[in-house]
């Protein structure tokens, strides 16, 4: 099913919450043209074929959008659950190779890129062995599960020579491409703080998804999915809730709360570590079964603009952006 586009009057409504009180009296309109590989039809010699690895929630999103993009086409799909290749196929409109080996996107000489959405704790073989391969790669935020992960990927892609590009909606939303220019304008004046919240307090918005009646071993490669993990006994909860567990994810940090710090570098144009940094610490409470924490907390002093504070809080209220100066909050 098509979603909706977003109408004009949503747009004028968020970039008007970014942009704080003092410009409430001036409308802001935002052009939702979607971006497009190329503006007009791409010949077949000149098409881009790519590959993806993780057709769950996340990858046939991502499946979807790229219909959408002249230029490129999805050529195969990976998965370790079986029903993920109906859902692949579904979302693309066309019978597309599936296959649970990874490795046989890699060996096709046809696929130039991957798309990599799977669990965090792949992320770096698959940048690795993908680069390697010859192939470009789109890999879903956060970047790596680990620090030294994240080395390693880079090293990966310096030395096959290969282009790496993480996701991230917030530095690819026109929303923020708004409110970064209303930052630079000088509108606001010396912004002072950053306030940012997330509210995600459902059992969606905390990842207990459900499990599917069919999924069991003979459905799911639960060896592989467990990678480089810790070796354990079948549990479909880990598999289909990972972002709960520290063995596969990096639970609000890693997924929700990089949103929140991408935004805040993005706006301000801010691509250096924070000057100082302070973390109130975490809390578990109300999820005994998930090992990451459901409520989490940083503040910052970022080094542009003068010193901007940024304070980004998660699971206290409803997703909000707050830009502190002057001349209005």
């Amino acid at each position: 099913m098509k979603k909706r586009p977003m109408s004009r009057r949503e747009f004028v409504r968020r970039s008007a919450a970014l942009a704080g009180a003092s410009l409430a009296a001036r409308t802001i309109l935002l052009d939702p043209t979607p971006f497009q590989a190329s503006a007009g039809p791409v010949p077949p010699s000149d098409t881009l074929r790519f590959g993806i690895i993780g057709t769950g929630v996340r990858g046939c999103e991502l499946l979807q959008a790229s219909r959408h993009v002249n230029g490129v086409e999805c050529v195969a799909a990976c998965d370790l659950y079986d029903s993920r290749h109906l859902a692949a196929r579904e979302c693309l409109g066309k019978q597309v190779p599936v296959t649970r080996e990874y490795r046989e996107l890699l060996e096709r000489k046809d696929i130039d890129a991957l798309i990599v959405a799977t669990s965090d704790h792949w992320h770096r073989r698959l940048v690795e062995e993908g680069t390697a391969a010859g192939k470009d790669v789109y890999c879903e935020k956060p970047m790596s599960h680990t620090l030294e992960d994240g080395f390693a990927m880079v090293q990966a892609v310096a030395q096959n020579h290969r282009i790496l590009q993480v996701g991230s909606q917030r530095v690819s939303s026109i929303v923020y491409a708004k409110a970064r220019e209303i930052f630079h304008s000088g509108q606001l004046g010396q912004v002072t703080a950053i306030e940012a919240t997330w509210d995600r307090n459902t059992p969606g918005g905390a990842w207990v998804n459900p499990i599917p009646p069919d999924a069991n071993e003979r459905t799911i490669d639960w060896e592989r999915f467990l990678g480089n993990a810790p070796k354990r006994a079948f549990d479909p909860k880990r598999f289909f809730r990972w972002r709960c567990f520290g063995d596969y994810g990096e639970g609000l940090a890693g997924d929700l709360f990089v949103h929140m710090l991408s935004g805040i570098n993005f706006i301000t144009g801010s691509s250096a570590p924070a000057q100082r940094a302070h973390s109130p610490g975490a809390s578990s409470a109300g999820r005994r079964t998930a090992i990451s924490p459901t409520c989490c907390g940083r503040s910052s002093i970022i080094p542009t603009s003068g010193s901007v504070c940024a304070a980004t809080r998660t699971m206290r209220a409803a997703n909000s952006w707050v830009f502190m100066a002057p001349r209005g909050r």
